[in-house]
């Protein structure tokens, strides 16, 4: 309910701000929009009458059952401003966005300094919604061309509600036009889904519905009552400069197939999709090891478990091996120095003695080492080195 509120306090801000109260069309009208956010009629008018609660206004009674009607307390005469104001705010409860914007205008143009505050946000108001709207008629349009009208439906009939004189973009008729398009789509694609699950393959006839409407939410939910298996049987092979991957196919008609290479790190690569069951990787790293491949069975809105190959198993970063050192020996003198001797090494002497600075004692400390007294370590200062040397993990003076 938090997200409601956050997007329709606004518009009941803007409300207030001109009547001073919350008046019954306005609160029917945000309480239909809070339900057309997804919140049932008992919480849309909870919320509602939360938010009217956070700006301390009134709310003034709907009518009743019966047809008696509230009627408000006697205003003061309205200043032009006012009335304009008014007006705009019906405009926007009956979608009419361009004459709620041409009503704002007139309004803005008083001189009255009054008018500032309430002119803004119901300006602001109506810029939102006219943004909206524009971004749900792309939507729609973008919907109606890949002939999805489910999701197309969903955009046009909030537009006919909201945005009834917003002109559509080119090649669309108005939104009310296009709805009943598009409900007709929707109606048909239903039926043939119907006819579909009592087909001998419902599968293929089921494909053949999506094939005309993409992603038809009712005809995607009835293919996945049906199994989609997996490819089996993945292997790979090298010929020439290119890796040969086959499998197995799928036992589910009318599928296609995605194939990744698993990286030595563990991620995937896509190679590409197919109809059949091999595919050849050109990028394949050359060696003598083969990588290893993941295939899945794609159907609309639909994937099988992956299916591997047998390959090299990943190697995570942190297991790689440090380089050994290129002496043959190691030799540790009395004052805890190691040094290599032998091959690569030898000819280089190790330091006779672990020359301590104030560095080392920071570093001794956090290790558990006892470091030299208190006196010697004031005679640091400036990080000069004292002579002294690690004999078995203690400090002592040379």
């Amino acid at each position: 309910m938090d997200d409601v509120k956050v997007r329709l306090r606004p518009r009941l801000r803007a409300a207030v701000l001109v009547e001073d109260r919350l008046v019954a069309d306005d609160h029917a009208h945000l309480v239909e929009e809070a339900r057309a956010l997804g919140l049932d009629r008992g919480r849309a008018g909870r919320a509602v009458a939360e938010m009217a609660a956070e700006l301390d206004v009134p709310v003034e009674p709907a009518p009743t059952a019966g047809g008696t009607q509230h009627h408000p307390p006697p205003q003061p005469p309205g200043r032009p401003w006012e009335d304009a104001l008014r007006a705009a705010r019906g405009a926007l409860r009956r979608g009419a966005l361009l004459e709620a914007r041409r009503l704002v205008a007139t309004a803005a143009a008083a001189t009255d300094p009054v008018a500032a505050t309430p002119v803004r946000a119901v300006a602001d108001e109506v810029e939102q919604l006219v943004r909206e709207a524009e971004l749900r008629w792309r939507a729609a349009a973008t919907a109606l061309a890949a002939r999805r009208f489910a999701e197309a439906a969903d955009h046009l009939e909030h537009l006919s509600r909201t945005a009834t004189d917003l002109p559509p973009p080119a090649g669309l008729g108005p939104a009310g036009a296009e709805l009943d398009r598009a409900r007709r789509e929707v109606a048909e694609a239903d039926a043939r889904v119907a006819g579909a699950r009592a087909e001998p393959d419902p599968v293929a006839a089921l494909l053949a519905v999506l094939d005309r409407w993409p992603q038809h939410p009712t005809a995607v939910g009835a293919l996945a009552e049906h199994p989609l298996h997996p490819p089996t049987e993945v292997r790979a092979t090298r010929s020439g400069g290119v890796v040969v991957v086959a499998w197995q196919p799928s036992a589910t008609p009318g599928v296609t197939y995605r194939v990744s290479r698993i990286e030595p790190d563990g991620t995937t690569r896509v190679v590409g999709r197919t109809g059949e069951p091999r595919i050849e990787d050109g990028g394949a790293p050359a060696g003598p090891d083969l990588p290893g491949y993941a295939v899945v069975a794609v159907q609309p809105g639909r994937r099988s478990e992956e299916a591997r190959s047998s390959g090299p198993a990943p190697v995570p970063a942190s297991a790689a091996t440090p380089a050994a050192p290129t002496g043959t020996g190691r030799r540790t003198d009395r004052c805890g120095a190691r040094g290599w001797s032998g091959g690569a090494g030898r000819g280089r002497r190790p330091p006779r003695r672990a020359r301590l600075g104030r560095g080392h004692l920071a570093g001794a400390r956090r290790s558990g080492v006892q470091g030299p007294p208190a006196a010697t370590r004031r005679r640091l200062a400036g990080g000069r080195p004292h002579p002294g040397v690690l004999d078995r993990g203690r400090w002592r003076p040379r």
